[in-house]
C-alpha cells in the first residue's frame, strides 16, 4: 500500500489534514452500524405455525428504537400480516450493550488493535411470535399507541435536557401512509417519550408470557 499515491484531499480551507482515529473509537462507529443493521432488518419473516400449515409472510409494522439509554441500544420491530388488523403478530428485539463493549474495547485496543478492529458488538436478538392467546392483549397495546401518535408527534424545545438516551426512534406503518422520526432529548413530547416507555415495557412483560414454539421462522434479510 505504501507504493500507491494516497488520494489528495481537495476542499475551501488553508490546511487539510488526515489523521488516524483511536481504534475504540473506529470499532465502535462499526459496531453502532452493526447494530443499527439488525435493528432494521428483516424486512419480512416467513413463518410456519405447525409442520403442516401454510406459509405466512409477516412485513415490519412498528420499530422503536433508542440509542444510548442506561448504556445500551435497544430496538423492537413489529412484524405482521396487516398492518392494521394485525392477525398474526411477531416481535423482533435487538440489543446492543454499547457501555460493556466499550470498555472492552478500550483494553483490546492496548494488546491487540487488529483484533479490537476485526471483533463485533455484543448483539442479544430475540425473534418471537406471540400465539394467539396473547394476540388480543398485544393488538390493544397496539391500538392504544396507535391513538397517541397516529395524527403525527410534535417536538417543543427542551432547553435543560438529562440525556436519558442520546437518540429516539418512532416508526408505524399504517394503511394510508407511516409516521417516521427520531429526535435526541433537546426536542421532547413527554406524552409520547412516556408513552413509548410504558409501550416498550408492556411488549417486554408479555413476551414473558410466550412459552410455545411455532414451527419455523424464514428471515428475508437484505445482504450487508
Amino acid at each position: 500500500m505504501s507504493s500507491i499515491n494516497p488520494p489528495k484531499n481537495m476542499g475551501n480551507a488553508n490546511k487539510i489534514f488526515e489523521n488516524i482515529a483511536v481504534p475504540s473509537k473506529l470499532a465502535m462507529i462499526k459496531y453502532e452500524h452493526i447494530f443499527d443493521y439488525y435493528a432494521e432488518e428483516p424486512e419480512a419473516f416467513i413463518i410456519r405455525i405447525d409442520e403442516y400449515s401454510e406459509s405466512i409472510v409477516l412485513s415490519r409494522i412498528c420499530r422503536i428504537r433508542y440509542w444510548g439509554k442506561l448504556g445500551k441500544c435497544c430496538s423492537w420491530s413489529i412484524y405482521s400480516d396487516s398492518r392494521q388488523e394485525l392477525n398474526n403478530v411477531l416481535v423482533r428485539k435487538v440489543i446492543w450493550n454499547m457501555d460493556q463493549d466499550k470498555t472492552v474495547l478500550k483494553k483490546l485496543v492496548r494488546d491487540d488493535r487488529e483484533k479490537a478492529l476485526s471483533t463485533g458488538p455484543s448483539l442479544d436478538i430475540y425473534n418471537m411470535y406471540i400465539p394467539e392467546l396473547l394476540t388480543l392483549r398485544f393488538i390493544k397495546l397496539i391500538k392504544d399507541f396507535d391513538t397517541k401518535i397516529e395524527n403525527g408527534i410534535i417536538l417543543k424545545e427542551n432547553p435543560h435536557p438529562i440525556w436519558p438516551w442520546r437518540d429516539l426512534e418512532v416508526l408505524r406503518l399504517f394503511d394510508w401512509g407511516q409516521i417516521h422520526l427520531t429526535w435526541a432529548p433537546n426536542k421532547s413530547n413527554e406524552i409520547i417519550e412516556d408513552c413509548l416507555l410504558d409501550f416498550t415495557l408492556a411488549i417486554d412483560n408479555l413476551l414473558k408470557d410466550v412459552h410455545d414454539n411455532i414451527y419455523s421462522m424464514e428471515l428475508l434479510m437484505e445482504k450487508r
